[in-house]
């Protein structure tokens, strides 16, 4: 959506930072993939939310999106992009489960199906009745960041606190704080 995402893009690459990306595809591009291929992802991740446009209208509101989707998938596919698609069950798309494995079968895919939810910034587990299955946190990482949208850098896309404000203090210092408060991040392992 930012127009100057390859611009931020390439400059953290060759800073040497490893770089995830997670995307719902459907603004993937040809000549931004070809570009990207300068700076090979670390992970590049594609939301699947589910196996037909009445899905998508369900969830989203925006039938159109599950086209836009699969044509993101196979432009990828047909650059030599490695990625993997995820999807997060729920109510609405687990019947779309088997379908959805499908898809990714046939692209040649690896996909990972997330059927657990993470707590709420605030701590706040009352959506966890939600659960289509019994999820489960394993890994514990110690040394995990995020950095937001709002350029904020917080341990986890899951936890939120503490979180930085890096307009305001340098990442070092942040990662430095970051690594000093020595708590650990229950991950997911998707």
């Amino acid at each position: 959506m930012r127009k100057d995402f390859l611009d931020i893009y390439n400059y953290i690459a060759q800073k040497g930072l490893f770089i995830d990306i997670y995307t719902n595809g459907t603004l993937l591009k040809r000549q931004a993939l070809r570009q990207i291929r300068k700076y090979p992802f670390h992970k590049l991740r594609i939301s699947l939310y589910g196996a037909s446009s009445d899905t998508y209208r369900l969830l989203s509101g925006n039938a159109s999106a599950f086209n836009q989707v699969m044509n993101g998938i196979r432009l990828a596919k047909k650059e030599g992009i490695n990625f993997r698609i995820r999807s997060v069950l729920n109510k609405i798309n687990q019947r779309d489960s088997r379908r959805m494995e499908e898809i990714t079968s046939r692209f040649k895919v690896r996909y990972l199906s997330q059927k657990h939810l993470h707590r709420k910034a605030d701590g706040d587990t009352e959506h966890f009745r939600l659960n289509v299955s019994k999820g489960g946190r394993k890994r514990t990482c110690e040394g995990c960041i995020y950095v937001d949208n709002l350029g904020r850098l917080n341990p986890c896309p899951a936890i939120r606190t503490p979180s930085y404000d890096l307009g305001c203090v340098s990442f070092k210092s942040a990662w430095q704080d970051r690594l000093r408060r020595k708590f650990k991040v229950k991950c997911p392992a998707t």
